[in-house]
């Protein structure tokens, strides 16, 4: 309380303050877009990459459009076809997630008839 009162007190200093770093800052700003690169692309090295890089080699067609990808892993399982088993609680979660995949998919292909 005492603190925000020096504030309250002093706020023309501390709106002249605020005013003084953004014209100090606004020409690195506006710097920021040729240096930095705005991606949404996953980092090397993560589950996300190494998915992505398997969904380019499998589908190279899809390599310059926008993606999606899920992967569903479990700690228990062994094989990439392992968590496909039904028997265990992973294996209805995958049962129910792509249930729903398939249904999005399906609403997609009714919007976009290029899919």
């Amino acid at each position: 309380p005492a603190f925000v009162a020096v504030l309250v007190e002093r706020r023309r200093w501390v709106l002249g303050f605020w005013a003084l770093a953004f014209l100090v800052s606004a020409p690195f700003a506006l710097k920021l877009v040729d240096a930095a690169r705005f991606s949404f692309e996953p980092v090397k090295g993560t589950k996300s990459y190494d998915a992505q890089m398997e969904v380019r080699k499998e589908f190279p067609h899809l390599t310059h459009e926008d993606n999606e990808v899920v992967l569903l892993s479990c700690s228990r399982c062994t094989s990439k076809g392992a968590i496909l088993d039904v028997r265990n609680e992973v294996g209805n979660f995958t049962r129910w997630a792509i249930a729903e995949l398939e249904e999005k998919f399906k609403e997609l292909r009714t919007e976009h008839s290029e899919l």
